[in-house]
């Protein structure tokens, strides 16, 4: 993965970042895209979502960002990858 981003993509640790093969997408458009792919109820959350003003949208997740330990809470470790799924992540 980390030779088909860029390099300030690969140093932005902040922000969702999804790179399919139509290209990379970023914050909001990132989450609208990958509940696109999952499908099903996920993938018309995804495009109510993608219909809305990528600005209003990103504006939201921003909102949620800033905010997502308290609505989600924080785990104390993350989930390591299992083989097969570590060329999918940067390290």
């Amino acid at each position: 993965a980390a030779e088909r981003l860029p390099e300030d993509l690969r140093r932005d640790l902040n922000s969702m970042i999804l790179f399919d093969r139509r290209g990379i997408c970023r914050k909001s458009t990132a989450v609208a895209q990958t509940l696109m792919h999952v499908g099903g109820m996920w993938g018309v959350l995804g495009f109510l979502l993608w219909v809305i003003p990528a600005p209003i949208r990103n504006f939201g997740y921003g909102i949620v960002a800033a905010n997502r330990y308290r609505i989600w809470g924080k785990l104390e470790t993350c989930r390591l990858p299992r083989p097969g799924e570590q060329e999918l992540f940067l390290p």
